[in-house]
């Protein structure tokens, strides 16, 4: 009776695994509908699978977070704290900086998900995810090929809309879609190379796919970033930690020093400017005007989403009164700066610092862990630079989910 009794516990205790698991796979089986839908169901995906993975988890890592996660909540908390004085009012009582904190405090359960659902399935868990960033690249290459046919087909143009904001509207989505992959190339590349048979092989088809899938989307950044990528991982496969600290250097370089991103702007000569594509001319500028108006408050910054109220326009092309400041400076470091100060960028650059540290043991003995970890650094550190702002929730999920997705790699030691 006993050992019957000892059993039905035994059975039971594994049943909330089992349930985070099957969420988890679930899920993430729908990653490429959201990220090709632009990426916004990136958020609710990671805060479902993430709060499920509370519910069904220990309170033991409720006790004992790492110090990682506090400083990150810290530095999340204190943008709070910069509303108080910023310019822009949303007037919601559950505001951007309230739901950003809620949010990432769901999305990092996706971490301790990713972690016991390799324990249930250590052996088709990493194929899954392998099979759905192949797909999501595939469904990219066709709707590029096709003229986004396939989004049209989803989502046709309905009367009286603008066939002209339309692709637009499309083309940024699916330009999105892209950025999040490449968050998931380094994992992907390191599960291929250690699940499958001249895996090395397949990681290079893959990179090309995505290569093409960034230029039939028209995102160049997304090119960069792939060819950037692709050299951090192959240094991570002959110098694993070496590669891992220069990308946690870089990405918090990429903070501390992007005020120097306007100096150099300010400086390029007019006649190259002119000839940019006029995004990158506008990216141009806003560097610029950011760089100033950060001296302007420099300790505690302007406040949190403050640029949304910076009104100054410039002529840029056939329009005469564009906004200089776009939403955001489309570059990370530089919002960080001008909207919560020295004090932001501080937390900001410790709380990067702490989670490259806790990740170094892992590098140490293992170089898949070492190239999915130094991949996925890069690759959000590049394009946060020139593209998102900081407070966007579900580049906050993707970035998270993909730093989840390292716990299914296997943790051999290096070579």
């Amino acid at each position: 009776m006993a050992d019957q009794s000892f059993l039905l516990a035994n059975k039971f205790s594994v049943m909330p695994s089992r349930i985070n698991a099957g969420i988890f796979v679930f899920f993430m089986i729908l990653v490429p509908v959201f990220s090709h839908a632009g990426g916004l169901g990136m958020a609710p995906l990671a805060a479902i699978i993430g709060g499920a993975a509370w519910l069904t988890g220990s309170l033991r890592p409720l006790k004992r977070p790492p110090l990682y996660m506090w400083v990150l909540f810290a530095f999340l908390v204190w943008a709070g704290i910069t509303s108080l004085w910023s310019p822009y009012k949303s007037g919601d009582f559950l505001n951007n900086p309230v739901k950003l904190l809620l949010g990432v405090g769901l999305f990092l359960g996706c971490i301790d998900a990713a972690r016991r659902s390799r324990e249930i399935l250590p052996v088709i868990l990493p194929h899954i995810f392998i099979a759905v960033n192949v797909f999501a690249c595939g469904l990219i290459i066709l709707d590029g090929l096709s003229n986004y046919g396939l989004t049209y087909m989803a989502d046709p143009l309905r009367s009286g809309e603008n066939i002209i904001r339309k692709q637009a509207d499309v083309e940024m989505n699916i330009g999105h879609s892209v950025t999040v992959l490449l968050l998931f190339l380094g994992p992907v590349m390191a599960l291929m190379m250690q699940r499958i048979r001249r895996g090395w092989l397949a990681a290079l088809i893959y990179v090309a796919a995505l290569l093409w899938a960034a230029q039939l989307s028209g995102l160049a950044v997304g090119t960069l970033s792939a060819v950037i990528v692709l050299f951090a991982l192959v240094l991570s496969i002959f110098a694993p930690r070496k590669a891992l600290k220069l990308a946690i250097a870089f990405a918090i370089c990429a903070v501390m020093f992007a005020p120097l991103i306007g100096v150099f702007s300010r400086h390029l000569p007019a006649e190259f400017i002119s000839n940019l594509p006029l995004s990158w001319e506008h990216r141009v500028a806003m560097w610029d005007y950011t760089s100033n108006r950060i001296w302007e408050a420099p300790l505690f910054g302007h406040g949190f989403d403050a640029v949304r109220s910076f009104d100054d326009t410039m002529t840029l092309g056939p329009a005469k009164t564009w906004r200089i400041v776009s939403l955001h400076p489309h570059n990370a470091g530089l919002h960080i700066w001008v909207e919560t100060g020295v004090i932001g960028v501080i937390l900001c650059c410790s709380a990067i610092f702490l989670i490259g540290r806790s990740l170094m043991p892992l590098a140490a003995r293992s170089t898949a862990f070492a190239m999915g970890a130094t991949g996925l650094i890069v690759a959000a550190t590049i394009i946060s630079s020139v593209t998102y702002g900081v407070w966007q929730d579900w580049w906050w999920a993707s970035i998270i989910f993909a730093g989840a997705m390292l716990n299914i790699l296997s943790y051999k030691l290096a070579a």
